[in-house]
């Protein structure tokens, strides 16, 4: 009997590494998961341009966190007492630097749109990796 079964080309789960260096959070350094869809995105944007015409209620910015949270693969980040903190929605909320927050949803932000650190070395082509991102420095 013939194999019935799908073909076709899945997409592969693709991660970005976006470290701190030569910040205030030297060091620190995030993966987060950059797949998703453009309905996701669209819900993302258009909460941010609501929230320019008028204040977003609790409930709105709490979804978008929780949104966000949903991207966090890892980090290195640790309590004063040395212990890893979750990188999960109670992780992020909990953090006591809320600049830190911000500045990881910008470069995440920044990652998902392909903008990156300067490179070194001119790149010896456009090519991008379906994989892996380099790491963003912000």
């Amino acid at each position: 009997m013939a194999d019935k079964r799908k073909k076709g080309y899945q997409l592969p789960p693709r991660t970005a590494l976006v470290a701190f260096e030569g910040t205030d959070y030297d060091g620190a350094e995030v993966r987060l998961r950059l797949g998703g869809s453009l309905r996701a995105y669209f819900d993302i944007v258009s909460g941010r341009e609501a929230a320019e015409e008028r204040p977003r209620t609790l409930e709105e910015t709490e979804a978008v966190y929780r949104r966000f949270a949903e991207r966090l693969v890892s980090w290195n980040l640790v309590d004063k007492s040395g212990d890893p903190i979750p990188a999960t929605y109670d992780g992020l909320i909990d953090l006591d630097d809320m600049a830190f927050v911000f500045a990881l949803i910008e470069a995440s932000q920044n990652a998902v749109g392909g903008v990156s650190a300067p490179l070194v070395e001119p790149s010896a082509n456009g090519a991008t990796s379906a994989e892996e991102f380099p790491a963003a420095a912000i």
